[in-house]
């Protein structure tokens, strides 16, 4: 899994240790480009060693992919017709060495990734073909390797008993070919859950985000490692949080919103009070993770016939100017 830190190669930078000409380097903020040698890239390659950011972003055609590569290189054809929309999709504050066979391709998708404002982006001038002459080893092997792109130690703390609290965690594919999952563990029985789908699958180079919530049944502090088994391997999330007494029903969100369960009709509905003309996105997903409602609403009466959902326990997000808050929505009929 890769986890070394951008703290390294920051330094190396910094002390003009590195293996860049200065001169090379085009800078605004924290925002890198620059043209290297096949031998500079090797280095950044080892410096960079098994950060889950980084990506070896090779643009030339599959059949040339498939004859040989950069290990982990993950492959998006210059050529296809989708390959800008593709490359606009990518998470652009991830740090990317790009190359083609030559240099032609990489130097237009350099061009590219600039306008589109990627954040740190190497082109290996000379591509593949200055790489092997250089002596620097191919392969044909493909295999994806999942990583965290946050924490991996995740605190709920005071949460309040019967509440819910929820956090976003995101993973991605450092390397190539597809990444698939076959389950998850240490999360089941506890009072955390999660809306992870098992059925996605990830690219190379891409990402997937989900979110685990927080619902406090006691006072009693909660612990776990909820492990995400996969085909690139195993990752751990460590989970903690600790719950305060409730001095009333919702005392946080209550000049928010007001609900009214109609468990005749099988309608819910929800008082959006403190709405003015700013929109609010109301979610609500079961206790698989599975989202069963999602709209865009102004006005501030909102209803939802459930009379088509199992009976059961659903969790409610209402996000407002940015600011999300999840609670519990009991719908038994």
């Amino acid at each position: 899994m890769k986890n070394l830190s951008f703290v390294f190669i920051s330094f190396l930078i910094a002390t003009g240790s590195f293996f860049f000409n200065i001169s090379t380097l085009a800078s605004a903020n924290d925002t890198l480009y620059a043209n290297i040698t096949s031998s500079q890239a090797n280095d950044t390659i080892i410096a960079y060693g098994n950060n889950p950011w980084f990506v070896i972003l090779d643009v030339r055609t599959p059949s040339e992919y498939a004859t040989t590569h950069l290990s982990e290189g993950v492959n998006i054809d210059y050529y296809s017709a989708t390959f800008a929309a593709t490359l606009a999709t990518l998470n652009k504050s991830k740090v990317y060495l790009l190359h083609c066979a030559s240099g032609g391709r990489s130097g237009q998708v350099y061009t590219m990734m600039q306008n589109l404002h990627f954040r740190r982006v190497y082109n290996m001038i000379g591509g593949t073909n200055a790489w092997t002459s250089a002596g620097f080893p191919g392969t044909t092997f493909v295999a994806p390797v999942v990583g965290a792109l946050c924490d991996t130690n995740s605190a709920f703390v005071s949460t309040p008993l019967n509440q819910t609290d929820s956090i976003q965690l995101t993973i991605t594919n450092a390397a190539n070919s597809v990444l698939s999952f076959t389950g998850i563990t240490g999360i089941s029985g506890t009072d955390f859950t999660t809306n992870f789908n098992t059925g996605e699958s990830i690219l190379g180079a891409r990402d997937y985000s989900f979110n685990v919530y927080y619902t406090p049944t006691d006072l009693i502090s909660d612990n776990t490692i909820f492990s995400i088994q996969s085909n690139g391997g195993i990752i751990n999330f460590y989970l903690s949080g600790t719950a305060s007494a409730a001095t009333g029903i919702n005392n946080s969100a209550e000049n928010t919103f007001s609900i009214y369960n109609d468990n005749v009709s099988h309608v819910v509905s929800f008082n959006l009070n403190n709405v003015k003309n700013s929109p609010s996105i109301i979610s609500i997903v079961d206790v698989n993770g599975k989202l069963v409602y999602e709209q865009q609403h102004t006005g501030q009466l909102v209803s939802v016939d459930y009379s088509t959902w199992k009976s059961n326990m659903y969790f409610l997000r209402i996000t407002e100017n940015g600011i999300s808050k999840t609670y519990k929505l009991p719908l038994i009929r």
